[in-house]
Parts: structure tokens; sequence; C-alpha cells
């Protein structure tokens, strides 16, 4: 995917008319991690495009398009307070260039209500453990998957008035 410093980023809600192109670039994404993990069979590559699709059921999903484009990727859902983000995915060709940190910021900014959000990935995910812990989010258990893979659950509290 080739794009310039200088393409308009949009942020918005996606559709399940998206689910497709969120479906592969999730296919792509998460190559990387399957990687780390020396395990194609992760959750988020076994995912099938109905999964995807079931997903906009559940809370708000958000894309970020270049060039009418998905780039990246978020899935949210609000529980007892808590928004939970699952399959934070940014297209690899943009990786470390502030898309990530944008689709959060924007995923946090859409629930101004919410004080707490929570997160997980793999304790191999040095990578992913430095990102969010940039954005501020800390780490408050661990817990082993049916997969054998530890996973670190990472919060962020913020202070707004209720």
């Amino acid at each position: 995917m080739k794009t310039t410093t200088q393409a308009t980023l949009t942020i918005t809600q996606a559709t399940v008319a998206d689910a497709a192109e969120i479906h592969a670039l999730q296919q792509l994404a998460y190559q990387s991690e399957a990687e780390v993990q020396q395990n194609h069979a992760i959750p988020p590559l076994l995912e099938t495009l109905d999964d995807v699709e079931a997903a906009f059921g559940h809370g708000v999903v958000f894309k970020i398009l270049v060039d009418s484009r998905i780039i990246a990727s978020a899935r949210t859902s609000i529980q007892d307070g808590t928004c939970h983000v699952s399959r934070v995915i940014v297209h690899p060709s943009v990786q470390n260039r502030g898309v990530g940190t944008r689709l959060m910021r924007a995923v946090e900014a859409r629930f101004p209500d919410v004080r707490r959000f929570e997160l997980f990935t793999s304790q191999k995910s040095r990578r992913n453990l430095h990102f969010y812990a940039k954005l501020g989010y800390e780490a408050y258990k661990t817990v082993v998957d049916g997969g054998r893979r530890t996973l670190v659950y990472l919060e962020k509290r913020l202070d707004r008035p209720v």
C-alpha cells in the first residue's frame, strides 16, 4: 500500500459493509503477531468473515481511511462502565507512523463518559506492550489462555468528571 505523508486520514465508525475489507486487513496485520507467537492459529487469524460481521452487533468498530482504503481498525464494546478495545490493527506499511496512536485517541474520545479502557495482548508482544504503555495503559493482570499463550491485560483509567 502506497501512502504519502500528505495523505488525509479519516477516522470514522465502520459499518458491516466494511467487514470484508477489515477482515482482509486483520489477516494481513496479524501475521507479525503470529510470527512472534510462532503460531499461525491465533484467534484473530482464525476468525471468519462471519465472525467479523458479528462484531458489529456488539459495539462500535472504528476505521481509518486513506484514499477510501481502510488502513486501520479497532473494535470496542462497553460493559459495566469499561470500554473493552480489541482487534487493534494497522496496515503494516503504515505502522510506526502515528496511525495506531490516532486510532486509540479517537476510540478514547468517542466515549467521554467512560472512565476505564481495557485491552489485552500477548506477553511476547513487546512492541504492542511498549505502544500501549506510551498511551498510558498499565498492566494489571496476566492470564494463560487455552492456547497456552500468556495474555497481559492492560487498563487506562481516566480522571473525568462524572
